[in-house]
């Protein structure tokens, strides 16, 4: 639980009391929820408001090869899809679409992501160097990204 700064700001009085029965009720609907979230099975991905439909995610994946492209001929070696289009599950309508490659020199980085970057469809793509992450950040790509 979170909890704010003020006491009184979490319905206590200076005593520690609860002060509104309306709290008490929010926790349980809190508690309900939360309870449902838990009791979902292992293999469901969680409920996301905004979910695109199969056919918008395909398209995204076919941006995403084609940005991919686009990076192999500048050069790069490998280029790995991640973050939620990666997942499977929750791309939305406000997702942006992530590539990492590994490759390209530092002379044609700009070009290269330029023209990845501008393909015509409604998701950014947003492309980053695998070697200038951070170690976390990178191994999280390598584990969990997909080779376009």
């Amino acid at each position: 639980m979170i909890y704010p700064r003020d006491p009184r700001d979490r319905g206590l009085t200076p005593g520690g009391s609860e002060s509104s029965p309306n709290r008490r009720a929010s926790e349980d609907r809190m508690n309900q929820m939360l309870e449902r979230l838990h009791r979902r099975p292992a293999n469901t991905p969680p409920p996301y408001a905004g979910l695109l439909p199969a056919q918008d995610v395909e398209q995204a994946l076919a941006a995403a090869r084609r940005a991919a492209e686009i990076l192999r001929r500048h050069g790069a070696a490998r280029v790995l899809l991640f973050g939620s289009l990666a997942r499977e599950y929750g791309f939305t309508v406000d997702s942006d679409i992530n590539l990492a490659e590994e490759g390209i020199p530092e002379d044609a980085c700009y070009q290269a992501y330029r023209q990845a970057a501008e393909t015509d469809q409604p998701h950014p793509i947003h492309v980053v160097d695998l070697k200038s992450l951070p170690e976390s950040q990178r191994s999280k790509v390598l584990a969990l990204g997909r080779v376009l």
